[in-house]
């Protein structure tokens, strides 16, 4: 980058490098004052102050300041946007050791599938990231921020996942800049989806802040919804498939926790093209009957279900208004369609699989009907208490199919929407364990805060600190209790 469009103005000066200051000032090789909480040096720059030892101090709160992309609501964080030339471009050694992290370990967070299958996404990514330098710093921002959770005192780690988050975001608004200005062909467009979709990855997976998300979502949603009204085939269908999936399952989700920050409307159409069963624009060769996606699996009418459900909810509680006779009536007939979705195999489960994958699936989609059923019955009746018959017989159901899951078992990494569900209606200490312990399982394989978050959320509950748990649910449900966090 042309010291002309630096994003920060920096002064000739003679400076050293610093030994004991913060992290931020030696990995910038800047003489630190070592003032705390934040250096002068990082609060100058507006960047995150960090310390090498055990005992860091707090960090103090600054007002959050976002430059946003012009028609996308597109925001760089401005401590990345400062950083973004700092650094020196890490070396090919870094690159090289951060790409196979990612072929390693990106089946954990995007693939549901067991077997050979479990990686079958990598034959799209991987071809992606040597075609396009875009996609590529992606995958390393992602697997650098991952890599520092198991290297922590590695400066040189830290410093190239700072390095190619700032280049991937830089990189990230001028693509979406062009294609705003002059379009692109289909499989650019597919790429710089793809580019966004991976961002948000990187922020579920190496959790810092909701707020940090939700902007990539809205900007996936403006990006998607162009493709609908395309009346050519993608020129990758598996692919398109593996972006529509990763997608839907971010959107519903997000949607049940923090609906009023997301585009609704740009993103109720993209789910329902995807999640139905009809063929549609946005994926033209799709099966009439449901398909497996690398992530949702069989599961993608629930997940639909799921986001109608918040999405109405989310309105009625955006406008402050009371469910209506109306809204309850559509909420019970999404209850009644989950019932009708049940899986009649299930009872005979330990003789009627042989295959790993169709278990997994089977039961996963059990799991998210079971938690969305007691989701919507708590909505419908909010006097329905939870130690009464009708929810504690579907949460013994839950607990049981979960307890079959074998806990390395690939679709337990999205099952922290189901688990919080379930566990906010738990009276037992027994089935509260069971879930807990899952989650604890979970966030082995995973290591994002988010579960760890979602963990502390329950003890909360179940200890009595949330009226939520009481028999006197407000007007809205569950989602009376306001979530800090995504449940995914």
């Amino acid at each position: 980058m042309e010291s002309d469009t630096l994003p920060l103005q920096r002064k000739k000066r003679q400076s050293q490098r610093s030994t004991t200051g913060c992290i931020m000032c030696r990995t910038r090789k800047k003489k630190c004052d070592e003032l705390h909480p934040i250096c002068t040096g990082c609060q100058r720059n507006g960047l995150i102050c960090e310390w090498p030892s055990a005992e860091r101090p707090q960090r103090r709160p600054r007002r959050s300041q976002h430059h946003h992309l012009p028609q996308m609501g597109y925001a760089l964080p401005p401590h990345i946007e400062a950083m973004i030339t700092v650094f020196a471009v890490p070396n090919a050694d870094m690159a090289s050791r951060l790409l196979s992290h990612f072929t390693d370990y990106s089946p954990r967070w995007l693939s549901t599938r067991t077997g050979r299958r479990r990686s079958e996404f990598l034959n799209h990514l991987i071809p992606a990231a040597m075609d396009s330098p875009l996609i590529l710093k992606c995958m390393l921002t992602v697997s650098a921020a991952d890599l520092i959770k198991y290297d922590p005192s590695n400066v040189g780690l830290k410093g190239a996942a700072v390095e190619y988050y700032g280049q991937a975001l830089a990189s990230l608004r001028e693509a979406i800049a062009d294609e705003e200005r002059s379009g692109s062909s289909p499989s650019v467009a597919d790429y710089t989806l793809l580019a966004v979709l991976l961002i948000c990855l990187h922020e579920i997976q190496n959790f810092t802040s909701v707020h940090r998300l939700l902007p990539h979502l809205n900007a996936a949603a403006a990006l998607f919804s162009h493709k609908l009204d395309a009346t050519t085939a993608p020129p990758n269908s598996q692919l398109r498939q593996l972006l529509s999936d990763l997608f839907s399952y971010f959107f519903a989700l997000t949607t049940f926790t923090h609906g009023p920050h997301l585009a609704l409307h740009r993103g109720s159409s993209i789910l329902e093209s995807y999640l139905t069963t009809t063929p549609s624009a946005l994926n033209p060769n799709k099966d009439p009957s449901p398909g497996t996606g690398a992530i949702l699996g069989t599961a993608q009418q629930i997940f639909l279900i799921i986001f109608r459900a918040s999405h109405l909810i989310q309105l009625a509680k955006q406008t402050h208004t009371p469910l209506t006779a109306a809204m309850k009536t559509k909420l019970a007939a999404m209850e009644r369609q989950l019932h009708a979705l049940q899986n009649k195999t299930l009872p005979p489960f330990k003789q009627g699989y042989t295959n790993v994958e169709e278990q997994g699936d089977a039961i996963m989609s059990e799991l998210y009907r079971l938690a969305c059923i007691l989701y919507l019955k708590r909505t419908i009746d909010p006097a329905l208490g939870i130690k009464g018959h009708a929810i504690q017989a579907i949460v013994t159901d839950f607990i049981r199919l979960l307890e079959l899951l074998p806990p390395h078992h690939p679709v337990n990494c999205i099952l922290c929407w189901p688990l919080v569900v379930a566990g906010l209606c738990t009276t037992l200490h027994a089935h509260q364990r069971v879930i807990t312990t899952r989650l604890g399982q979970i966030y082995g394989v995973w290591t994002s805060d988010l579960v760890t978050m979602s963990m502390e959320l329950l003890r909360r509950v179940q200890a009595g600190g949330d009226e939520l748990h009481s028999s006197n649910v407000g007007g809205y449900g569950m989602h009376d209790l306001e979530f800090a966090m995504v449940l995914l």
